[in-house]
């Protein structure tokens, strides 16, 4: 092996290694809420945009050779709707049927099409030992909450609808459904909880949600998948017409861009001398450094979910780097990028129980 070929490997296991510590490290510091749950989508985006540009500067190498720039971003987004129209669409029908077929779920229009709650409510909490409180979260059209704690508490909600189901946090972090989960009627839902245990409700007729613990301390109350504290009580959920313009932002800037600058601008590039083997795709010169880049990027997605379906992220990546050497800037795998992610998120609350 080549000595300018040990020195890519070194330099791209160096800067990978990195930034799967930083996701970990992350992902363990929102547990604590607060500042770090609120910034840990801005600390990870800094070290995939900063870190290879700051590196790639410090050797003498010129990011606009790794596609890092904004030039041609008009004919970058022109294939940035091909694609879409020739993707999204059969996309779309698969995910229908298999909605259908493994969860008995299909397509449904919300009350509220057009407005749905902040991003802070929304998404899956991980549960980690230092997040203690009462977890609240907004999934599809459905509130869920688990209460993690040491002495039972009261919570009332104004907003949710009937049937009100109890959940049950498992071991291994699975959520099960046991039943009915306390009072509810026209004037909302009251409930009483212990440790590991929560409810569900729908919420797709509600503008806004009125959440309010009862006891006396209030227990901490955590926002949404960062576990965000909230210090309000009672706490007020508002729906916004602006969600899906705040969700194509925050997936543009904070997820798709960084990762398309690390994965397809400089790993993708830098790994590329290493394959010498090419073969021409749809008009395009691909080689095993696409795939090699691709794969890297799917397993990142391990070391927030351990599961073995995040690991079908490998197919877009190799639609992401596709768009990296047909356009040769990662502004075209970023676009595609994040509104793939906003199409995903679009498809999940319109197939929400």
């Amino acid at each position: 092996m080549r000595i300018d070929s040990r020195r890519i490997l070194f330099e791209v296991a160096f800067l990978y290694i990195g930034g799967l510590s930083v996701l970990y490290g992350t992902g363990l510091l929102a547990g604590l809420g607060g500042a770090f749950a609120e910034n840990q989508g801005a600390i990870t985006a800094a070290y995939f945009l900063l870190v290879p540009v700051a590196l790639l500067r410090w050797r003498g190498k010129d990011p606009v050779n790794f596609g890092i720039h904004g030039r041609g971003t008009l004919a970058a987004l022109v294939t940035v709707l091909a694609t879409a129209a020739v993707i999204f669409p059969p996309y779309v029908a698969g995910y229908e049927v298999w909605s259908r077929w493994q969860f008995n779920l299909s397509f449904d229009v919300p009350s509220h099409p057009l407005e749905y709650f902040p991003s802070e409510w929304r998404g899956r909490p991980e549960f980690l030992p230092e997040a203690r409180g009462l977890h609240v979260w907004v999934d599809g059209e459905s509130l869920r909450t688990v209460y993690r704690g040491g002495r039972r508490v009261s919570v009332e909600v104004a907003g949710c609808g009937c049937p009100a189901r109890r959940v049950v946090l498992g071991r291994e972090g699975s959520l099960s459904f046991k039943g009915d989960a306390g009072r509810c009627g026209e004037g909302g839902l009251v409930v009483g909880l212990v440790d590991n245990t929560g409810f569900a409700c729908p919420v797709s007729r509600a503008s806004r949600l009125l959440l309010k613990t009862l006891d006396d301390p209030a227990p901490p109350v955590l926002a949404g998948a960062a576990a965000v504290l909230k210090t309000d009580n009672p706490i007020l959920i508002h729906r916004s017409a602006w969600w899906l313009l705040e969700l194509l932002l925050l997936h543009l800037i904070v997820v798709a861009f960084p990762e398309e600058v690390f994965y397809r601008g400089y790993l993708q590039t830098r790994l590329a001398p290493l394959f010498r083997g090419r073969r021409r795709i749809l008009g395009v010169s691909m080689g095993w450094h696409v795939v090699a880049a691709s794969a890297l990027f799917a397993l990142s997605h391990l070391v927030m979910i351990p599961s073995a379906g995040r690991l079908l992220v490998f197919f877009p990546g190799l639609l992401f780097g596709y768009l990296r050497e047909r356009t040769g800037s990662v502004v075209a795998p970023a676009v595609i990028h994040a509104l793939s992610n906003v199409l995903v998120e679009v498809l999940v609350r319109y197939h929400s129980v």
